[in-house]
């Protein structure tokens, strides 16, 4: 349950987390290739993860996560961002998120706290899928500019 209600203040403070994980993948110097991305490219990825964690995996399943994923990979390679600093930008965007799940939602109590480790669960899993996919993507499309060649 607060999982879920705290997976929707997410969604509706996307804009806000966004903010924070892109002036973290700008300050962050081993991010050369990510870091020189257009903003409004780097919101719509953060919006993107942001929002669809309330729906996963509840409406939004792994194959559909894959998919969309996997295309982000690809992308990413055909932009020349690294496979290793596209998993930074997840790393930092997942600190972000949860520092400021930890920042808002302050334990009362034992079952509080669960909660808030239940929620730190939930998200880890999430972006250990993202990130796989992610990383799955930016391969085959490598793999495929090697085939041609």
């Amino acid at each position: 349950m607060f999982t879920q209600r705290v997976s929707r203040e997410v969604a509706s403070k996307w804009e806000r987390i966004a903010a924070g994980a892109i002036d973290e993948i700008r300050r962050d110097q081993r991010l050369s290739h990510l870091g020189n991305l257009p903003n409004a490219e780097l919101r719509e990825w953060a919006r993107d993860i942001l929002t669809s964690l309330p729906s996963w995996p509840v409406t939004l399943d792994d194959e559909q996560l894959a998919g969309r994923y996997e295309r982000i990979g690809q992308e990413r390679f055909r932009e020349a961002v690294p496979v290793y600093e596209a998993i930074r930008g997840l790393h930092l965007l997942k600190r972000t998120l949860i520092d400021f799940v930890r920042g808002e939602y302050y334990p009362q109590n034992a079952l509080d706290l669960y909660a808030q480790i239940e929620f730190e669960h939930h998200t880890n899993m999430f972006f250990d899928q993202l990130m796989y996919h992610v990383a799955r993507g930016h391969y085959e499309a490598r793999q495929s500019i090697h085939k041609v060649a």
